[in-house]
């Protein structure tokens, strides 16, 4: 038995104040985590994304990275026909010019139509395989939050009425899980009329349809507030860490830079650039995270153009994050050497580093050791540093 999603991504966002399908959430944008959440569950056989004329061109290119999905097709005047008209694609074999992928096998009684909101980004696989699951049992099922708040009906005034019970009652999201046959018999039996979701052809054929648990992440983005709650979540649930390591003995002269800060008495670590262990093991942190490699694929060449300063090449790698929609969250340092003394410059250090790196001072930890002269640095040949920094998406 085959399962092809819709996802209905054809609406104007009024109340969001611009079409938030488009808008950044981490490095995706909203609609293609949809696209993404779908693409890697293993019971989900194709996908019919159904877009505005305006959008369209920029899903397709979207899509090309997406094998699953099958058709990229227009919607209609409202949400119900942007549904039938993913919907009349659940049994094209014919390729479209408008945006399909690969054509679809036809369908048979027996398959399976999900239909979601693109404006669902987060939804889980566990509830896709819950819908899913659902449909082995019912012809019709869907995902619904429990109303745990007290729910009051009150008059045009704001004045209460009454007190609902809240134990029936439950909080749509999708997606929305149909037999095929029974879809197509709702379409023959009452048209596409204006709904807000297909339960209500359900509902109005007095067919049972079952209700399983949705997730508290999976919610529609109808507002910027709720654009920054599913920013909130996806930064709690990919967070990038990285590992940096760098190390320069003492040479003879110049004067030795750490962290920005240039600190007299002291002579320079050996190295073509600055020798800034702490910036070029902070570099080397954020590269890991992004799986690049060490500072010397940025450094050398920026060497040889004769920008010594460790700073430049940091930039570099910030304009990176930036372009990936990724920002520090904190930094932590831990050096190893005799000399200098750390603790009374590491505030300034801090500094330096928050400046350049847009991080607070309170996200940047610096600790050092002597190592108890077990080793070359402890012996005050050189300065050793690692460093771990984490990452998330904004």
């Amino acid at each position: 038995m085959s399962v092809t999603c819709i996802i209905v991504a054809a609406g104007k966002g009024k109340r969001f104040g611009g079409d938030k399908m488009f808008s950044n959430l981490g490095e995706k944008i909203v609609l293609e985590h949809a696209i993404f959440r779908f693409q890697n569950h293993e019971m989900i056989d194709s996908i019919i994304v159904v877009v505005s004329e305006l959008a369209i061109d920029s899903v397709q290119k979207i899509c090309t990275r997406y094998d699953k999905v099958k058709h990229v097709i227009l919607g209609g005047e409202h949400r119900a026909q942007s549904v039938k008209n993913g919907f009349d694609k659940c049994g094209s074999t014919s390729r479209q010019s408008s945006g399909s992928v690969t054509g679809l096998s036809s369908l048979d009684d027996g398959d399976l139509v999900l239909i979601h909101n693109g404006s669902n980004p987060l939804v889980t696989e566990e509830e896709i395989t819950s819908v899913i699951e659902a449909l082995s049992e019912y012809q019709v099922a869907s995902v619904g939050h429990l109303v745990t708040d007290t729910v009051k009906r009150v008059d045009e005034n704001g004045v209460v009425l009454e007190t609902i019970d809240r134990s029936e009652l439950r909080l749509m999201q999708t997606p929305q899980g149909f037999h095929r046959e029974v879809l197509k018999k709702f379409y023959e039996e009452i048209g596409v009329i204006e709904i807000t979701d297909e339960l209500q052809l359900a509902e109005q054929m007095k067919e049972r349809v079952k209700i399983v648990p949705a997730s508290y992440q999976n919610f529609k983005i109808t507002t910027q507030e709720d654009l920054k709650r599913a920013t909130g979540i996806l930064m709690g649930s990919e967070v990038l860490v990285g590992i940096g390591e760098d190390s320069h003995r003492f040479s003879e002269g110049g004067e030795l830079i750490l962290g920005g800060l240039t600190i007299p008495d002291y002579p320079k670590l050996d190295g073509n650039s600055d020798a800034d262990v702490i910036y070029h093991a902070i570099f080397n942190a954020i590269s890991s995270t992004l799986g690049q490699g060490s500072i010397s694929t940025v450094a050398d060449e920026m060497c040889q153009q004769g920008i010594k300063d460790s700073a430049e090449y940091l930039k570099v790698l910030l304009q990176d994050l930036r372009n990936r929609k990724l920002s520090i969250n904190n930094i932590s340092i831990s050096l190893e050497g005799a000399r200098p003394k750390i603790e009374p410059i590491a505030d300034q250090m801090k500094t330096n580093i928050s400046e350049l790196l847009s991080v607070p001072k309170e996200r940047i930890g610096v600790t050092a050791t002597s190592g108890e002269k077990l080793t070359s640095f402890g012996k005050g040949e050189g300065v050793q540093c690692r460093c771990i920094v984490t990452l998330y998406y904004f």
